[in-house]
């Protein structure tokens, strides 16, 4: 029996930032860390289309979520769409995005 998501998968990933003041010395006082966890589903629904839903949390409390949808009209030729959304508070690393969400089209041709 074949499955309605198709090829499916699913993927964690963590990002670790450091960013070191040199300014201070060696003493560390001023330097930062971040850590962020991402969560990604991505599933073959046809073999044209996918699909992928990636979800990422801060360890600030802030996040983002971006689906998208990815359709190929012929060989070579793939049409996209992908929408970027941001939550947290205004002083987090992904909250000072809260209101600047991003819906994005793509087109990619490659001979």
């Amino acid at each position: 029996m074949a499955s309605c998501f198709g090829d499916t998968t699913l993927g964690v990933k963590t990002i670790g930032e450091a960013a070191l003041d040199w300014t201070k010395g060696q003493t560390g006082v001023s330097d930062t860390w971040s850590e962020t966890f991402l969560l990604i589903l991505s599933s073959g629904l046809s073999s044209r289309l996918s699909a992928k839903l990636i979800g990422g949390c801060n360890l600030d409390g802030s996040g983002l979520v971006i689906p998208s949808v990815t359709y190929t009209l012929v060989d070579g030729l793939i049409l996209g769409v992908k929408f970027f959304a941001f939550f947290g508070d205004s002083t987090t690393k992904f909250g000072a995005w809260n209101n600047n969400d991003l819906f994005k089209l793509t087109m990619d041709y490659t001979l």
